[in-house]
């Protein structure tokens, strides 16, 4: 038997306009930090929200594949800045401690309040509704306008294959 063949809706390129504008309609709000690493890295939800303060160096973040696997990100300089003041502010210090919080219970951030949270507040601001995996791909695309080769978005996302990238991103 044969399976139909899925087709999937080709990724949106994120302009560099629409990224400041992402960015104006979150500022101020509990999810702006976490929305400012999105967009300048490619993590993905539960990788940002995973982030324990101990991962977050110098212009890169660890990211933990497996229990024996960590892979070192570069983060731009923008993400850098608001994982810093996360930090900074958090209500509990310490390598073990996450670096996004909730507002409301201060336990680490929990991905589906983002989630939802997250298009509610751009279409307030009359921008289209995007998810957090949306601005992964808006990050990817950004760094495909900016010239950087297949493979480094490949290991800048965390794709095994290269192939995987070129085949959502290539158009």
């Amino acid at each position: 038997m044969r399976l139909p063949r899925i087709e999937r809706e080709p990724v949106r390129p994120l302009t560099e306009d629409e990224r400041d504008a992402i960015l104006d309609a979150v500022e101020g709000t509990w999810v702006e930090r976490p929305v400012r690493v999105w967009l300048g890295s490619g993590l993905r939800r539960g990788e940002v929200l995973g982030l324990d303060q101990g991962d977050v160096a110098a212009g890169f973040v660890r990211v933990r594949v497996s229990k024996t696997t960590v892979r070192a990100v570069p983060v731009s300089d923008d993400a850098a800045d608001a994982l810093d003041a996360a930090i900074r502010e958090a209500p509990r210090r310490g390598p073990n401690e996450p670096v996004f919080f909730s507002p409301r219970t201060h336990d680490r951030m929990r991905g589906d309040s983002i989630t939802h949270a997250l298009p509610r507040i751009l279409e307030r601001a009359g921008l289209d509704h995007l998810t957090p995996h949306a601005l992964r791909h808006g990050a990817a695309t950004l760094m495909l306008t900016q010239g950087h080769s297949m493979r480094v978005i490949a290991e800048q996302l965390g794709h095994r294959n290269p192939a995987i990238t070129a085949r959502v991103y290539a158009h």
